[in-house]
């Protein structure tokens, strides 16, 4: 229950850092699963939709460093000077971070790219294309081995 994704009604989110801007933090292929929570505070990090404008609905993940969830948070990753363009409010963060599960984002984006999604498609195959044995009637197994005949 605790993990299930918010798109499934859970309460947890997930995010595959990409970029430098939480080092060192948070670093590329961390996974880090966050939760929403009733009130947010300066000093947490959180994932956010891009409110507005072009990337509109893109999830970064930073740090609040200042406003509130009415007016709209100042966020500011760990490794940047600048804070961000955007300012969300309440209802555009996806949550707090509670979990963070180093280079595992790696290994899930590895297990999603086509080839190894046809590798492991074309092992399950041969696994059961190997183990099946031809049935008769009533379900009892057919000789599939001739009987040397008698000389």
């Amino acid at each position: 229950m605790w993990l299930r994704p918010q798109s499934l009604g859970g309460p947890s989110g997930y995010i595959i850092v990409r970029g430098n801007s939480m080092r060192p933090t948070l670093v590329p292929g961390d996974l880090v699963v966050v939760q929403k929570e009733r009130n947010y505070r300066i000093g947490q990090v959180v994932t956010y939709r891009i409110p507005d404008g072009e990337f509109r609905g893109q999830r970064i993940i930073h740090r609040i460093v200042g406003g509130s969830g009415e007016t709209g948070f100042t966020m500011l990753g760990d490794n940047k000077a600048d804070a961000d363009l955007w300012h969300p409010k309440k209802p555009d963060i996806v949550g707090r971070q509670v979990v963070r599960l180093p280079g595992l984002g790696r290994f899930l984006v590895f297990l999603r790219s086509p080839a190894v999604f046809a590798a492991l498609a074309a092992g399950i195959a041969f696994s059961i294309t190997m183990t099946w044995k031809p049935r008769g009637p009533g379900g009892v197994p057919r000789k599939t081995r001739r009987e040397p005949a008698d000389a």
